[in-house]
């Protein structure tokens, strides 16, 4: 769905997609605020030149407009590999829907052998949405005792911005839990700078991220290098420097902070793919594989031997 904001339109308005010798007119409607068009499903994929035009005169709208098949995120999957242990340690986001509705996402992590061999069956963390952008973890909390765990609400304001998280923090072996209220804060240009939450009187930091111009370039853990101008990411698709980084934290962290950002409530991702990232004491150089359509199915680093699948339908 494409909506031009403005006054004054009426049905003499076209909008119209150009690409070489090739023109689309797309059907227009008068909507609140402006005009809006739903791009129809035979148009050819690719990159136009959106127009406006009343008949006589012509208005550029976008040189770069993007016809892109959406695709919904089902699942991201962190691999590392110990070829000396011969195990694979696997790390999974996972969507479960009801339609096109969540109802519920899911952190886990196993180790296998290399015939994919359960060794350690570790952890799974299920969190069910009661409730619109409201999840409960599912199961007796009192049984879990590998991490911490959350119930978490997102609470958005009335410009649809994620402005607080308020949190259930369950610590290891406890089976009553602490209510903890995070809040958001963002840059000038509306990306989300920080999450921070109160403790014990102090202003604590849960994450921040530091971008440039198109591109995320920093959270608390790492620094992203873009040095492929040519090296895109789908616009339709999860922020690969936000898969690197998720599996990076604890995992009571993890469903907190990022599923805003693999649910689409954070409308920022980086325009370029990551060719590498830095930490404390090491780099990494990431290489990518694609499907038919643009999205990234492969991020691999460390010979191949560390690896990130997204999948999509």
């Amino acid at each position: 769905t494409l909506v031009i904001k403005g006054n004054g339109f009426d049905s003499s308005f076209i909008l119209l997609l150009r690409s070489g010798a090739l023109q689309i007119e797309l059907p227009v409607e008068t909507v609140a605020g402006g005009v809006g068009s739903n791009v129809p499903s035979d148009v050819p994929l690719g990159t136009y030149r959106l127009v406006m035009t009343d008949g006589e005169d012509e208005w550029v709208l976008e040189d770069g407009f993007m016809v892109a098949r959406r695709k919904r995120l089902m699942k991201i999957r962190e691999e590392i590999v110990d070829p000396e242990a011969g195990t694979v340690e696997v790390y999974e986001y996972r969507n479960e829907y009801d339609g096109d509705e969540v109802k519920a996402v899911v952190f886990d992590y196993k180790l296998n052998d290399f015939s994919g061999q359960v060794v350690d069956s570790g952890y799974e963390y299920r969190y069910v949405q009661i409730a619109a952008w409201d999840f409960n973890i599912e199961g007796d909390i009192s049984e879990k005792t590998e991490t911490c765990n959350y119930n978490f609400k997102y609470i958005f304001d009335d410009t649809g911005k994620l402005v607080n998280i308020d949190a259930l923090v369950f610590r290891r072996n406890q089976s009553a839990g602490e209510q903890r209220m995070h809040w958001c804060e963002y840059d000038s240009h509306g990306r989300l700078a920080k999450i921070l939450y109160d403790y014990n009187g102090a202003v604590q930091s849960r994450q921040t991220y530091i971008y440039d111009s198109d591109n995320l370039v920093e959270t608390y853990w790492f620094i992203f290098m873009y040095e492929n101008e040519t090296l895109t990411n789908h616009p339709f698709a999860v922020d690969a420097a936000i898969g690197y980084d998720m599996f990076h934290l604890e995992n009571m962290d993890q469903p907190l902070i990022y599923v805003p950002y693999l649910l689409g409530a954070h409308p920022f991702a980086s325009r370029l793919l990551p060719t590498g990232a830095q930490s404390a004491g090491y780099a990494v150089k990431f290489e990518y594989g694609f499907d038919a359509d643009g999205y990234v199915t492969l991020m691999s680093w460390n010979g191949g031997n560390s690896r990130i699948h997204f999948v999509y339908e």
